[in-house]
């Protein structure tokens, strides 16, 4: 039986404590960790979630007070659903590029967000990642769409889509896109 360490408490950082610059901050020091520890899941041109998850943990120490997850589809205020969004544009973009039809009578998509950084069962959503391996056929148009709408209708604070290179060779970066998604959430 292994001896359990006390968790020793973290203080509760504010969503509203955190800027762009401290957000890249952390989250180029999780990517630089998935470079340095992961490169193989890229070389061998792995399934997107098993990145997902391994920048996930690396997170998690990053933002020690909120919960990383990835995949995370459930809507805490409305338990009996998975996360949704209706957004025309959106709905338009799943129909093109994922070849998928919503049902008839629907207006919403379900969503399942690569990762994200917020605390559950609470409107603390601090951050929403897309992201692509260079080998994906669906247009980057429409992870970025879905950013926008993840935080407007979501209310995540931040939002950033990442591109990782499949099949790196040599000492490329794996690392293709680092974009913050610029959000006017007063339109």
């Amino acid at each position: 039986m292994c001896n359990e360490q006390k968790k020793a408490e973290v203080p509760l950082c504010s969503v509203e404590s955190f800027d762009q610059a401290k957000i890249d901050h952390h989250l180029n020091s999780a990517l630089q960790r998935l470079k340095i520890n992961d490169r193989l899941l890229f070389t061998h041109n792995v399934n997107e979630r098993s990145i997902c998850f391994r920048l996930g943990l690396y997170l998690q120490e990053e933002f020690p007070s909120f919960t990383v997850d990835c995949e995370y589809n459930r809507n805490h205020e409305d338990r009996k659903f998975k996360k949704r969004l209706s957004d025309d544009k959106l709905n338009k973009m799943a129909d093109v590029y994922r070849g998928h039809r919503l049902k008839s009578g629907s207006d919403f998509l379900s969503v399942y967000p690569d990762i994200i950084v917020h605390r559950r069962d609470t409107n603390d959503n601090l951050l929403v990642i897309e992201t692509k391996k260079t080998t994906s056929k669906v247009s980057d148009a429409f992870d970025r769409q879905k950013l926008l709408v993840y935080c407007k209708a979501l209310k995540y604070r931040f939002a950033k889509f990442i591109r990782f290179r499949a099949d790196p060779t040599g000492e490329e970066d794996i690392i293709v896109d680092n974009d913050s998604i610029q959000i006017n959430l007063k339109a």
